[in-house]
């Protein structure tokens, strides 16, 4: 892996480009350009009323982190709402079928492997393309509060990191997000980072709330993105390095190895559950 010092310099984030045909998404791809080949791409769709270019701050510590090629994907562009899975599905199939053409500067593996996941409402269409909707097969899951997830009609088939928070934020009920994709991921290869956000009503600035993983918040001052929540983007692709790791062994890391690639002191603002943990 680069060193952070390094690659914060190499990191190359693509215009907002089309996906061509008939799908009518858009997508921005961040990437090292100092790592010769690679063998994951995480295909990641925006949340309700967001945009590509909301999340350029967490995209590019994903990149900075680890050797993924990290797209982010509005499958209906100009409309707020994102959780159409059959949008998001045409749209990631189309991306996958392609991946040179959509990926022009990378060098890719002849074996790469497809991760999908969303925020929000992009999130619960990226659940729902595993019913059938995809031509490819993913080989995890990376859901930011996903939302709204039914654990009576919805499953997550392959390994998935989840993120999300203990208190409802943002009108996102949790027991509908994050903790619920937990519930429908396999208890063999899953993991939930809860965020502790107890919110403060005389002290909103210091709240962390459903948004925090775009750059600005959104329906701001409604779900803003305060500061004292910085520190989850860079956790977020701290994250990803073992989930990485666990997809190339095949096996899921040991629960301790995902605790320790979050530095110590965020550590306390969290509650992580693993494989058959259930959360509170």
């Amino acid at each position: 892996m680069t060193s952070t010092a390094d690659a914060i310099s190499s990191v190359v984030p693509s215009e907002v480009l089309p996906i061509i045909s008939n799908k009518k998404g858009q997508y921005q791809y961040y990437y090292d350009s100092s790592i010769e080949t690679f063998g994951f791409v995480f295909i990641i769709a925006v949340g309700t009323g967001m945009s590509v270019t909301d999340y350029t701050t967490i995209s590019t510590d994903v990149a900075t982190t680890n050797p993924v090629v990290f797209v982010m994907l509005d499958p209906a562009p100009g409309n707020p709402v994102k959780l159409d899975g059959a949008k998001f599905a045409n749209n990631a199939n189309e991306l996958v079928l392609n991946l040179s053409k959509y990926l022009p500067n990378v060098n890719l593996a002849s074996n790469t492997t497809i991760v999908i996941g969303g925020h929000s409402a992009g999130g619960e269409g990226a659940i729902i393309s595993f019913d059938g909707l995809l031509t490819f097969q993913p080989v995890g899951f990376l859901g930011l509060d996903p939302f709204s997830v039914n654990t009576k009609t919805m499953k997550i088939p392959c390994p998935a990191v989840l993120w999300g928070f203990s208190d409802t934020t943002c009108l996102v009920t949790v027991n509908q997000a994050a903790k619920a994709a937990y519930k429908i991921s396999p208890p063999s290869a899953r993991v939930f980072f809860q965020i502790k956000n107890p919110q403060n009503v005389l002290k909103p600035s210091s709240n962390i709330t459903h948004c925090i993983f775009t750059d600005d918040g959104c329906a701001s001052p409604v779900c803003p993105a305060q500061t004292a929540g910085y520190w989850v983007r860079q956790a977020v692709a701290d994250s990803v390095v073992p989930f990485v790791e666990s997809l190339v062994s095949g096996e899921i890391l040991p629960k301790d190895e995902f605790s320790a690639a979050i530095p110590d002191n965020n550590q306390a603002n969290l509650t992580l559950y693993y494989c058959q943990e259930n959360p509170n």
